[in-house]
């Protein structure tokens, strides 16, 4: 028998090469309608951009309740805004020791909106109404995102917000809970309504805060926005306190910032003729939202 010595030396199996670690695509898609461009939070309506849902707002009926109080019993809002507004009243009263916002007018109809016109018209003039009563269709009333607020003082004193002390406080704080003086003074050119310092708009606490940093109108801030897009660039805010926003100068989604929120805008000209478009999303993302523009394509809001 041969020795052991002789016997054949085993031939060692040859070291595995580990697979490659899959990296991660750095977005993600959402399929959305085409039709609903023209539709949602972030809608722009104005004298060149009707509401087409007018008729059609999802709304809830306003109760007076907590710190706010309502001029009628058949004022209805958008649950988002409702909710914020009930919010705001209790920090205009926590601010003010116990005075109370008053909601004068919330959403509106298509014929609503027609008699507020016309009874504008007759008792002031055609300028007059032309200049501080939006044209059925085109007020933002319809969207159920609009609110007409006046103050009630702890004594019951109706005091309009121009006249109360804490005015300026209302201005700079409302973005905090996702509203927007929509008609602000010296704008007129842009806006094409005369100053209202009782209308506010509920944009959303993110985009609110955006357009306080700024400082524009909300007409501007569409355009603003027009410019940062997935091909180009994303506008990063850090946070809802965040002096100014950032323009990361980068569309790539994989080198975004670790925290705060993004911002841009998907165009739907490139998909005309089509009945949904791609909308890409950051794939480290918490939570976000789309909505429509009214101005050609979707705005996203996206948490980091």
């Amino acid at each position: 028998m041969p020795t052991s010595a002789s016997l054949p030396t085993a031939t060692p199996l040859p070291t595995a090469t580990p697979l490659p670690t899959a990296t991660p695509a750095p977005y993600t898609f959402v399929s959305v309608s085409v039709s609903d461009a023209a539709e949602g939070q972030l809608a722009l309506v104005n004298f060149e951009h009707d509401f087409p849902a007018a008729n059609s707002t999802d709304v809830v009926s306003v109760t007076a309740a907590g710190s706010l109080l309502t001029a009628r019993n058949d004022l209805s809002l958008a649950q988002p805004a409702l909710s914020a507004l009930y919010a705001l009243a209790e920090a205009f009263s926590e601010q003010t020791g116990g005075d109370r916002l008053l909601l004068t007018s919330a959403y509106r109809t298509l014929e609503y909106q027609q008699g507020v016109y016309d009874d504008y018209v007759a008792a002031y003039g055609q300028a007059a109404a032309d200049a501080y009563v939006a044209a059925p269709g085109t007020s933002e009333h319809h969207t159920g995102l609009a609110a007409d607020l006046s103050s009630m003082s702890k004594d019951g004193e109706r005091v309009t917000l121009p006249n109360h002390p804490q005015f300026e406080w209302l201005k700079a704080h409302c973005a905090d809970y996702g509203f927007i003086l929509r008609y602000p003074p010296g704008k007129e050119s842009i806006t094409h309504v005369a100053y209202e310092p009782w209308h506010f708009r509920y944009i959303g606490k993110e985009n609110a805060a955006a357009v306080r940093a700024l400082g524009i109108t909300y007409e501007e801030y569409i355009e603003y926005l027009r410019g940062f897009t997935p091909q180009t660039k994303l506008l990063h805010v850090p946070s809802l306190s965040a002096a100014k926003p950032e323009d990361l100068g980068t569309a790539e989604f994989s080198a975004l910032p670790d925290s705060g929120y993004v911002i841009y805008f998907v165009p739907t000209d490139e998909n005309a003729g089509t009945e949904s478009v791609n909308i890409p999303l950051p794939a480290q993302c918490g939570s976000y939202f789309i909505s429509g523009s009214n101005d050609g394509g979707f705005i996203v809001t996206a948490e980091l």
